[in-house]
């Protein structure tokens, strides 16, 4: 075995690499000279895959709700992806890891609090799209086949959607020829875990094929003291040809996560200096601290081409979600990192969603004279239903306030509160709010010359949100709103590969929900408009996709007022600034994803939080990726990144005393390609924040949480 691994496994240099995964074929022609004869030579070679390794991550395309599968280059947009590639060598196990090459994204929420809250050009996004249809939770990234991002408001395309933009999951779906992936690893500490990829066709004829992604994790270590995330999913497709224009799809998953040792939070309370980040392999909270979620999901999908104008395109979905926590809360006491705990159930918990939804959209591509146009056309309806069995919606046990913790010793309370059982009040089962969210959008994308273009497009957005009270099941609130939000872009190509472009768009926004420990504690505040002008230059040169981008953002500042403690809507937040991001292969060896956003966050009122900086906004954010291919031994790659956010302010009455300081952090890793009884076999090694950086992050006003520590990560996957 050691003597065939020596002689195949780990070749010399001078030997091939394996074949990377490719699609198409380049073919030049050459001749080859001897003293005896003239020959003609054909060599054939291969285009790289979009979004492989071996194209540098590049990607062309991207989904995006009402405008379907749409070029970059050709959309006036500020997009960024990152491909299943690129998630599998990060080793990412969540949204958070997926996009840390992405300059124009900060976390809100470090990894070992198990939900991914993101900030999108100074602005959380906490919302989500499934193949273009909104989602409740962040959910697994083990079965997607990209992440996408866009930047700024866009309720055109996706319906109701946050100021900072929409994070799309891509599912993988079905494949033409058989393969079957299995990977085992660690994705930190003693998160051993196997995952299994498979695909291929169910028929000799090819019309029908399926995809399956299985992923297990036991209930083992992580990186951070007394923590463990046990989790699993089961995720299958099957797309069924109906014919060569006709499509029908179906999907369905089960998720479940469990993470124990949920790492608590940090209040400011009256402290006048936030205290050093403290070891961020330490647990601040209680070991019974837990975070449960579960996703069942299943879908249809319907694509057909009806004649050579028009397609149609139709998709329902339904999905059920649950959560339940046990949530800890530390209060600083002073300056030093003293501290004691509060503990709750947090928000409505247990609770259960259900969610109806689905689209209807109608392509039709014409001539007017010498006007080129493609209109898309449609209805898009999403219901969620929302329960709980608890008669209150939070019950919260304070911990004696003789119990002071620090952050240079953290030690716990016992015993444990309580069973849930005698937490529950056994009520029954009551709705608690429900959502409505319908949308009749429309866009036409006129070409004009072979330069000149224009986008036109329009959403006519209904929003229906009623809460009621858990213990009475009366209803507490009604807010039954509509808005129309337009878009308009004028695009410009100079060269081919080069497009200009401005675009005006508005976005119908959800309210903010008031804090837990203000006067009107969950309240939601009224949707509002949102309003993005962009200006910015794509191109494709060369191997790399480059991207700039200037905008200026206006929506509702919503702040807890401190004269009232009432969390309320005063005045509008304006932020401008630029992005630059680039992706690809910037030589043959040297692979670059990366850039930076910089911008200027201002509070514009009629009260004291006039010309304030909002809470949670970094001001800078750089990031470089890169990897490169020893080219005298090719099967290796060492990979690399640094990431810098800015400073960010975090006194919850905007009043900019107290802030997290700027953050830079670095990532080494390499990987390793082979053959083994021929199977590609590919090992997987990273080190993430590589220097143990203690550092804070923050997602509201008044809160900060620890960041997460150097963690190992490995995997060996084997393809057969």
């Amino acid at each position: 075995m050691v003597a065939y691994l020596i002689a195949n496994g780990f070749p010399p240099a001078a030997h091939a690499a394996s074949a990377p995964q490719t699609s198409g074929t380049v073919a030049t022609s050459g001749t080859s000279v001897t003293s005896e004869t003239i020959t003609e030579v054909v060599v054939t070679g291969s285009a790289p895959q979009e979004g492989s390794a071996e194209a540098g991550y590049r990607v062309e395309t991207a989904t995006l709700g009402l405008l379907g599968t749409v070029t970059l280059q050709d959309t006036p947009y500020s997009i960024n992806v990152a491909s299943a590639d690129l998630i599998k060598n990060l080793q990412a196990q969540s949204v958070t890891s997926a996009l840390k090459t992405d300059p124009t994204v900060a976390f809100d929420l470090p990894e070992n609090r198990g939900s991914s809250y993101v900030n999108i050009r100074g602005f959380l996004v906490n919302q989500y799209a499934l193949d273009g249809m909104r989602i409740l939770v962040d959910g697994p990234v083990e079965d997607k086949e990209r992440i996408e991002v866009l930047d700024g408001p866009n309720s055109f395309l996706f319906g109701m959607t946050n100021p900072g933009g929409m994070i799309n999951y891509v599912l993988k779906r079905p494949t033409t020829t058989d393969f079957l992936d299995i990977t085992v690893g660690d994705y930190g500490g003693e998160q051993l875990y196997t995952h299994i990829d498979a695909g291929g066709p169910l028929d000799k004829t090819g019309k029908v094929a399926y995809r399956f992604n299985a992923l297990y994790v036991p209930d083992f270590a992580t990186a951070t003291d007394h923590q463990t995330h046990e989790r699993y999913l089961l995720s299958g497709a099957i797309d069924w040809h109906l014919g060569p224009d006709t499509l029908l799809s179906f999907d369905a998953s089960t998720y479940w996560r469990d993470l124990k040792g949920y790492q608590a939070f940090f209040r400011l309370g009256k402290i006048t200096k936030l205290p050093a980040p403290p070891d961020p392999s330490k647990n601040y909270g209680e070991p019974y601290a837990s975070s449960e979620d579960s996703e069942t999901r299943a879908g249809v999908e319907f694509k057909t081409k009806l004649d050579e104008t028009f397609s149609l395109r139709s998709a329902f979905r339904f999905t059920r979600d649950t959560d339940e926590q046990i949530n800890i809360q530390n209060t600083f006491l002073n300056s030093e990192g003293d501290y004691n705990q509060t503990r709750s159930w947090a928000g409505w918990n247990p609770y259960e969603a259900y969610t109806y939804q689905g689209y209807t959209y109608l392509d039709a591509n014409f001539d007017t004279g010498f006007l080129e146009h493609k209109v898309s056309v449609g209805v898009a309806d999403d219901q969620t239903y929302y329960l709980s069995d608890f008669s209150a919606t939070s019950v919260s046990m304070n911990i004696p306030s003789t119990f002071i913790s620090s952050l240079s010793n953290p030690i716990y309370y016992f015993p444990y509160p309580g069973t849930k059982g005698e937490w529950n009040t056994d009520g029954p089962s009551r709705t608690i709010q429900k959502t409505n969210y319908l949308n009749t959008l429309l866009v036409d994308t006129v070409k004009i010359t072979e330069q000149w273009s224009v986008m036109l497009g329009a959403n006519c957005a209904a929003v229906f949100d009623d809460q009621y009270d858990p213990a009475s099941g009366e209803q507490t609130s009604k807010n039954h709103t509509w808005a129309v939000t337009p878009n308009v872009a004028i695009m410009f190509k100079p060269i081919p590969k080069i497009t200009t472009y401005v675009a005006y768009t508005e976005g119908l926004t959800e309210g903010e929900t008031a804090p837990s420990d203000a006067a009107n504690a969950n309240r939601v505040l009224d949707p509002y408009i949102a309003r993005q002008v962009e200006v910015g230059a794509k191109s494709t040169l060369w191997n790399m996709n480059l991207n700039l981008a200037l905008f200026h953002i206006e929506k509702n500042f919503a702040y807890t007022d401190p004269s009232d403690n009432v969390f309320k809507a005063n005045g509008r937040e304006l932020h401008n600034g630029c992005s630059l991001t680039a992706s690809g292969k910037l030589t043959q060896d040297l692979t670059l994803v990366g850039g930076f956003t910089f911008q200027d966050a201002t509070i514009h009122s009629i009260d004291e939080t006039d010309g304030k900086t909002p809470d949670a906004v970094p001001q800078q954010i750089a990031r470089i990726y890169s990897e490169y291919n020893l080219p005298f031994y090719r099967r290796l790659t060492l990979t690399g990144g640094i990431s810098y956010v800015g400073s960010q302010w975090v006194d919850g009455a905007n009043t900019n005393t107290l802030s997290i300081p700027y953050v830079v952090m670095g990532d080494v890793g390499a990987r390793y390609q082979c053959k083994i009884y021929g199977n590609d076999v590919t090992f997987r090694f990273n080190v993430t924040n590589v220097t143990d950086k203690a550092y804070w992050t923050t997602w509201q006003g008044g809160r900060v949480y620890v960041g997460d520590p150097r963690t190992y990560i490995c995997s060996a996957e084997i393809r057969f």
